[in-house]
């Protein structure tokens, strides 16, 4: 189910913050206390009528996620995307999961999708932001499925917060330096080659570098979510998220040292043609992660398994999480 919630832009914004404002100072003596939505600009205003989705504010962020799913279940699933991707991945194994009684809540990271960037990014506010969005969304307990560098993300969260995390899902996940690759973190610090990227980007381009990297037969690429990110990341709020994401997580991630912390079951899935994290990797994980823990390998599959194979993934997560 996808919610469309309209968002001011232009002059009549700034008048409808300004009277929210002088409400607020009026009766309550703060306009703090009173959210205001940044304006979209026309590029992601288009892009939001055209794919849908809903807006919340998550310590002044407008956050930007997708809900699919009957909203009164108990049973949620939160997935977190990676480097380059959006919430709207989870579209693609939704069907399945809410057919099996599975709500599913994906937002775009801040700087990601049409979530806004923030001025300081760090992975310390990330884990912050991650636990708002919970928070906000009245999740007590729930899964977390996390993909790529959505993994690394979802492993220190279920551990900084392991009495909201009751099942631990890893797609692919990134997680030590050396898997990254020298020329992939030799680019992301580096603020000429960033930047550079960040204005030499196009959606022909990220079509072309997950045609090459992301999937083994780029036909299965799911169509609607790959032009979803390619164009919100082509906007002025989407590179500003690009360059922080690069510069601030990427480069700056160390080596994850609370993998043998997990505490919940886990599941982990490794494509077995993987060009970005390559599968070798998947025993160091297993080697590393002391909870109980399921491997699924993917044959016949790129970097992400949830896009490339759905069915495939969708079925192993519905058994993992009804045994």
């Amino acid at each position: 189910m996808i919610h469309k919630k309209a968002i001011p832009s232009g002059y009549e914004s700034k008048l409808s913050t300004h009277f929210l404002q002088m409400m607020a100072m009026l009766f309550f003596g703060s306009p703090a206390l009173i959210p205001a939505y940044a304006p979209l600009d026309a590029a992601q205003s288009e892009i939001f009528g055209r794919y849908g989705g809903t807006f919340t504010e998550v310590f002044g962020i407008r956050t930007h996620y997708f809900e699919y799913g009957d909203p009164a279940s108990k049973e949620v699933v939160l997935f977190v995307h990676g480097y380059g991707g959006t919430g709207m991945e989870a579209a693609s194994i939704a069907p399945s999961l809410t057919a099996a009684g599975y709500r599913i809540l994906a937002p775009d990271w801040p700087g990601a999708g049409l979530s806004q960037s923030p001025d300081d990014y760090s992975m310390q506010f990330l884990m912050e932001w991650m636990e708002g969005f919970r928070a906000v969304m009245g999740l007590d307990r729930f899964t977390l499925a996390g993909h790529s560098f959505g993994g690394y993300i979802s492993t220190k969260y279920s551990v900084d917060y392991p009495q909201r995390v009751e099942r631990l899902i890893l797609i692919d996940p990134a997680g030590f330096r050396e898997e990254l690759g020298s020329f992939f973190l030799g680019v992301a610090q580096s603020d000429f080659l960033v930047n550079l990227g960040a204005a030499l980007y196009t959606p022909w381009v990220h079509s072309l570098i997950n045609a090459m990297n992301t999937f083994k037969d780029p036909a299965r690429a799911p169509k609607d979510i790959m032009d979803y990110a390619a164009v919100s990341m082509g906007t002025s709020e989407g590179r500003k998220g690009l360059i922080a994401i690069s510069r601030r997580i990427v480069a700056e991630a160390p080596d994850l040292d609370c993998l043998e912390s997990i505490t919940v079951p886990t599941l982990l899935f490794w494509a077995v043609q993987d060009k970005v994290l390559p599968y070798e990797w998947s025993t160091k994980f297993l080697e590393s992660i002391p909870a109980e823990t399921l491997f699924h390998s993917v044959n016949d599959c790129g970097h992400a398994p949830h896009l490339e194979k759905p069915q495939e993934t969708a079925g192993a997560i519905i058994s993992f999480l009804k045994p």
